[in-house]
């Protein structure tokens, strides 16, 4: 049970202050991949537990625990062969990522694909100097149906809002 929202709201904008730094500090060489990908997903799992909780508290508005976010999913083709924690980084011979459809996932939905996350895949657009764009994803519990793809909002503007800031850490609408 949460009794002051307030600290875990805090908590929550300090993580996303330390992830605009990590964007920046992430185009440098400083960090190798494994470095990137690592500190991607702690910030997003921590996010995620963080807005779980106070969703679960009843600590966020009724219009921010009725939004939905739009999420690209592709449909698991190859269900042969076992997707597992050897060759889970082999995800496209497994997911038809020709074919996407999109649906929109509640807060919670999110929140627990980070949470359970299976497959973790960032990924980059080159035109724009190999900037980070979003993440292929998928939870233990959904991996023998989709995989899910989500371009993220741009990490800019006054974040004083927990709505605000939660929909920065989750999905762009």
């Amino acid at each position: 049970m949460i009794w002051n929202s307030p600290l875990w709201k805090a908590e929550l904008k300090k993580e996303l202050r330390k992830f605009k730094k990590y964007q920046v500090d992430i185009r440098s060489d400083k960090y190798d991949a494994d470095h990137f990908v690592f500190g991607l997903e702690k910030f997003y799992f921590t996010c995620a537990f963080i807005i779980r909780k106070l969703v679960g508290n009843n600590k966020l508005s009724d219009e921010f625990m009725s939004s939905n976010f739009k999420v690209s999913q592709y449909r698991r083709i190859n269900k042969t062969e076992k997707l597992d924690t050897y060759n889970y980084l082999d995800f496209a011979k497994y997911y038809s990522l020709e074919n996407e459809s999109g649906v929109q996932f509640n807060v919670n939905r999110v929140c627990n694909l980070f949470i359970h996350s299976f497959v973790f895949f960032p990924t980059f657009d080159e035109e724009m100097e190999m900037a980070f764009t979003g993440v292929f994803i998928n939870s233990d519990h959904s991996m023998d149906g989709y995989i899910y793809h989500k371009c993220l909002l741009k990490l800019t503007g006054n974040y004083s809002e927990i709505k605000q800031t939660a929909t920065a850490v989750c999905f762009c609408h």
